[in-house]
């Protein structure tokens, strides 16, 4: 048995994980907003339930039975985001907090059914991939918009972030997934970005904005 704190430790160490570098108590510390003391006490706990493995040179990493826990509680997060956003119209900034919750649902047999209803969808509102009842996840690597030279043009498929300021301020931008976003120039001062969405006027964005949002080139024959 695991519990509720058990599981969110578990889906912090696999988010962390996907940024392939090393997970540290200090990472999870940030993450988590909790003590360093409480994340130690937490670590011994999933070491002895044989959840995570510890070196400090390799640092924190799931057991295979701990990915299956991770798994589960990420795949549930997201098909509620899911059925937030298509059936009940939560906005996208709004979907976290309530999936957070709901993801903790110990009922297999209603994940099922409610991914029937949704039409077996394969991305959560932000982009991110919903992995499949045995645990794949179709991850692939992602290209950044910071990394598109001006005059091309690209579409956004995922963000980075689901924090709701981030995405409150996307929406100021009329930035969502699925846009179409012209680089008109790249600010060498600063590193910042003048683009056009949808054309739009232009706006101005920040080279961490742009760190922030995952996209797709589009060809030249596509209509910006």
């Amino acid at each position: 048995m695991h519990s509720l704190s058990e599981e969110n430790y578990l889906k912090a160490v696999y988010q962390l994980s996907l940024q392939r570098t090393r997970v540290s108590p200090v990472m999870l510390s940030e993450k988590l907003k909790v003590s360093a003391a409480s994340v130690a006490h937490m670590l011994k706990k999933l070491i002895a339930k044989n959840f995570v493995f510890y070196e400090k040179k390799k640092g924190i990493y799931l057991t295979k039975n701990g990915y299956v826990i991770a798994i589960e509680i990420v795949r549930a997060h997201r098909l509620w985001e899911c059925f937030l956003s298509k059936k009940l119209c939560y906005r996208w900034d709004q979907l976290h907090a309530i999936a957070e919750e709901l993801e903790h649902i110990k009922a297999p047999e209603l994940l099922e059914r409610l991914e029937r209803y949704l039409d077996h969808p394969c991305f959560d509102p932000h982009g991110d991939p919903i992995p499949s009842s045995d645990g794949s996840v179709n991850d692939s690597k992602k290209q950044t918009l910071s990394g598109v030279f001006p005059g091309n043009t690209a579409r956004l498929i995922a963000v980075k972030t689901d924090a709701p300021d981030f995405l409150q301020y996307l929406e100021k931008l009329n930035i969502y997934i699925g846009s179409s976003i012209k680089i008109i120039e790249r600010v060498d001062f600063d590193g910042s970005f003048l683009i056009s969405c949808q054309g739009n006027s232009p706006v101005n964005i920040s080279r961490s904005l742009a760190d922030h949002l995952f996209i797709v080139p589009l060809k030249p024959r596509e209509k910006f």
